[in-house]
């Protein structure tokens, strides 16, 4: 994301991994923001209804459907320990990717 620019400041997670404590904070340590879920479970089918009412006119727009129609439920703020050690690891990553590029090509042709 950071590389695109793009600055994560929260993040809204749900279905199967926004279920998981474990998932939710391992992003919001990643990405050093709270985590969200919704009080509705049902993200995909939620979404398409969204995008329903709004095509109806029940609704002039997403961002008007979704603050209408969704609600937050849990929020799992980052842990600043966690995030330092992701950033680290995340680091040395940035160094070795590139040199093991080609090696990770040659493995695939096995």
């Amino acid at each position: 994301m950071r590389e695109m620019h793009i600055n994560v400041s929260n993040m809204m997670a749900c279905g199967g991994g926004g279920t998981s404590p474990l998932w939710r904070q391992m992003l919001a340590d990643l990405y050093d923001c709270p985590v969200k879920t919704t009080q509705n479970k049902e993200g995909p089918a939620l979404g398409v209804a969204l995008l329903a009412a709004v095509g109806t006119g029940i609704y002039s727009s997403v961002p008007e459907a979704c603050k209408a129609v969704i609600k937050e439920d849990k929020v799992q703020p980052p842990i600043a320990e966690n995030s330092e050690k992701y950033e680290k690891v995340y680091e040395l990553y940035r160094k070795l990717y590139p040199r093991m590029k080609q090696t990770f090509a040659e493995l695939s042709e096995l």
